[in-house]
């Protein structure tokens, strides 16, 4: 008599990365906070199907993808890459403990007054020749005219 209880079938390898990366895409779906229903249109399923097959994923896919972000950060911080470690301080929280850290131990800084340059010197000078020099009124700023 044949047994009626269902033997493990093994996933042909062809098929191991098309299911593979069928997990990949519900997981990142459903932490783009798709529905269920449209992860399973989307995939070309049932939602039963979905639910059945895809449990996991639905539950702890937008976990799963974080910390695969982060872990990219991570490694991506660890090369000394800036932008990757300010990404990864402030999806962690750890910007305050950042930024109290860098209160307590840089000094105030005064506001940098940028220098003249050469025109605003020039201009500045010109208002002024009048004052000192034999020159005199000769020099001075004509007065603005108003217009009635």
């Amino acid at each position: 008599m044949p047994s009626t209880s269902k033997q493990p079938t093994t996933i042909p390898p062809e098929l191991a990365d098309l299911t593979d990366s069928i997990r990949a895409t519900v997981r990142i779906l459903k932490t783009d906070n798709w529905s269920d229903e449209r992860i399973a249109r989307f995939i070309g399923c049932s939602e039963a199907t979905l639910t059945e097959q895809y449990a996991i994923e639905l539950r702890d896919g937008p976990d799963i993808e974080r910390e695969h972000a982060l872990d990219l950060l991570r490694k991506a911080s660890e090369a000394l890459n800036v932008s990757a470690i300010k990404e990864y301080i402030r999806l962690t929280g750890a910007a305050g403990t950042v930024e109290e850290y860098l209160d307590k131990t840089t000094p105030e800084r005064k506001a940098r007054v940028r220098p003249k340059g050469a025109k605003e010197v020039a201009h500045e000078n010109a208002l002024h020749a009048h004052e000192a020099g034999e020159w005199g009124e000769d020099l001075a700023p004509l007065p603005s005219r108003a217009v009635n």
